[in-house]
């Protein structure tokens, strides 16, 4: 449900509501089985299938207003939810959902016609929030956490100068509060106000694309020419026990000739093969299953990025 106002003709406001009715159910094949001695096998003891259900309300409202036909100002503020793993689920359970409460504030401006400028603040706060386990490659509560930061966003196109587009985006991510300790996580690895593992404190991106040049031409026909780069950048990324993750650039290509309907492209990804980590993390571990005296110190353990990719597209429009 949504509704609309537009008021002196430069503010508008907006206010949503949306309803989430979420079931869940749940037929564990792995868990508690009965031995065939003791109870047939398409019969199963309580909990090996379990279902459960609930519902939540996602309020959402904005504002704009138009100064001038080239710049405004925009503040919103709207609440999500992110359901659980099915598996966690009790028999009956009410499902907890983890709720988001976010908000930004910014500013959009178009110095002149094909370009824009979009600039704010932002923050949300999330209930409870979770971080990959590698070791057990599970999903891991680390409590409610809270993001706050910035954006710079700039694009402008042209025929005669091409497209730019240049991003830079600054978080501070940090948990608020650690969960208590239970059973099964007795010593809990995160403290208050640690920063939040895996978020990097800042990513940006700067594409270029150049317009299209003319190689030939055949009666009415033209044979064009296209070329445009990316460069990307991510900041070192929290790790837990206080580790970081080192930082990496990279930097993308793609060249393209057109001719009709025609069109054959050649995009590369990581040309300069780069390398870096696309996922890395801290754990013990132990890859000898014949070692006795298996280490119990922490170590870093990675997933490599892509490597230098090439890919060639031929392509016909309809």
């Amino acid at each position: 449900m949504d509704t609309d106002w537009h008021i002196l003709k430069r503010l508008t406001l907006r206010a949503g509501l949306r309803l989430n009715t979420l079931y869940f159910q749940t037929d564990d094949q792995l868990g508690n089985f009965a031995a065939p001695a003791t109870r047939p096998q398409d019969q199963f003891i309580q909990g090996y299938r379990r279902s459960a259900s609930g519902t939540v309300l996602s309020p959402r409202a904005s504002a704009s207003y138009d100064f001038s036909p080239r710049w405004s100002l925009n503040l919103a503020y709207g609440e999500g939810f992110r359901s659980p793993q099915a598996r966690t689920l009790e028999e009956g359970q009410r499902t907890p959902f983890t709720k988001v409460r976010s908000g930004d504030f910014g500013l959009r401006l178009t110095p002149f016609r094909g370009a824009r400028l979009q600039t704010g603040i932002y923050a949300s706060w999330l209930s409870d929030d979770i971080a990959f386990s590698a070791q057990d490659a599970s999903l891991t509560r680390v409590g409610p956490t809270r993001r706050s930061g910035f954006y710079i966003n700039w694009v402008s196109k042209s025929a005669q100068l091409g497209m730019l587009a240049i991003s830079l985006t600054g978080t501070d991510a940090i948990i608020l509060q650690p969960p208590p300790p239970s059973v099964e996580e007795p010593s809990v690895p995160f403290v208050e106000n640690q920063r939040l593992p895996f978020v990097a404190p800042w990513v940006a991106r700067i594409d270029m694309g150049s317009p299209a040049f003319t190689l030939a031409q055949w009666s009415e026909d033209f044979l064009m020419f296209k070329i445009g780069a990316a460069f990307s950048y991510t900041s070192p990324r929290p790790l837990p026990f206080a580790g970081a993750s080192p930082s990496y650039a990279l930097v993308d290509t793609n060249v393209e000739l057109s001719w009709r309907k025609w069109s054959l492209r050649l995009g590369g990804q990581n040309i300069f093969n780069q390398e870096y980590a696309a996922f890395e993390s801290i754990y013990t571990s132990d890859f000898n299953p014949n070692d006795n005296q298996q280490t119990r110190v922490p170590q870093r353990h990675i997933a490599a990025g892509q490597g230098r990719t090439l890919m060639l597209t031929l392509g016909y429009g309809l």
